[in-house]
C-alpha cells in the first residue's frame, strides 16, 4: 500500500494511545419525510427541499451509539438530518459543522414526464448525474474535489484528537472513503450505506 509520507510523519507526533489515527465514517439516520409517492419530475424539487430540510425519525441502534460516544471529535454537514441524528447519538457536542460534508445534490432538470416512483427518479438522475449531466449543480469531478478537502480536514483533525467521527452522508461517505484509502489508511472500500451504519478507517504510520 502507498503511504503518503508527510502524513506518516505527523501520525507519529499524534497517535492516540494504542497508536493509531482513526477516522469513523456513520451515515445518518433515516429522514423524517416520506418519499414513497409517485410524481412527476416537476415535483421532484420540492421533495428534495423537503428531504434536505428535515431531521431524523428514528432512534440510533446501540452500535451507533457505542461507536460514536467513543469519538474525541464530532464532525457533521450541515444539513437538519447530520446534525440531528449526532444528537439521536447522544453526542453532546458538535465540533465541527460544515458545507464540505454536505451530500452531492441531484442535478434535477424539468421535463414532462409521467408519475413514477420517486426512488425511481432519484435513482435516474443520479445515474445520468454519473454519466455527465450536473444542469446547474455540482459535477461529479467536482464532488470529488470537495471529498479530497473533507478527507484533509478529517485527517487534520485525527491528528490532534485521534479518533474523528464524521455523522455524513450516503454518497459523500463512499467518495471521502476512497480517498482515505488512496492516502494510506486501512479500511472497508465501500462504507456502510444503510441508515446509522458505519465503518472505521485507521492510520498506523506504517
Amino acid at each position: 500500500m502507498k503511504v503518503n509520507w508527510r502524513l506518516s510523519f505527523w501520525a507519529s507526533m499524534w497517535f492516540t494511545d494504542d497508536g493509531q489515527m482513526e477516522i469513523i465514517l456513520l451515515r445518518h439516520g433515516k429522514p423524517d419525510v416520506s418519499i414513497d409517492s409517485r410524481i412527476s419530475i416537476r415535483q421532484l424539487s420540492p421533495m428534495i427541499a423537503a428531504y434536505n430540510n428535515s431531521g431524523v425519525s428514528q432512534s440510533a441502534p446501540a452500535a451507533s451509539i457505542n461507536i460514536a460516544q467513543s469519538c474525541e471529535h464530532i464532525v457533521c454537514s450541515d444539513l437538519p438530518r447530520s446534525i440531528q441524528s449526532a444528537q439521536r447519538l447522544g453526542l453532546k457536542h458538535i465540533h465541527v459543522s460544515s458545507p464540505v460534508f454536505r451530500e452531492v445534490d441531484l442535478p434535477v432538470s424539468v421535463w414532462p414526464s409521467p408519475k413514477m416512483s420517486a426512488y425511481f427518479w432519484f435513482a435516474f438522475f443520479r445515474l445520468i448525474w454519473f454519466m455527465g449531466h450536473r444542469a446547474k449543480g455540482e459535477s461529479l469531478s467536482a464532488a470529488r474535489v470537495r471529498a479530497a478537502t473533507g478527507m484533509r480536514e478529517l485527517t487534520q483533525l485525527a491528528q490532534t484528537h485521534g479518533r474523528v467521527l464524521l455523522v455524513g452522508h450516503g454518497l459523500l461517505n463512499q467518495f471521502i472513503a476512497k480517498q482515505l484509502l488512496a492516502n494510506g489508511w486501512q479500511g472497508p472500500r465501500h462504507p456502510g450505506s444503510k441508515h446509522w451504519e458505519y465503518s472505521c478507517y485507521k492510520y498506523t504510520g506504517r
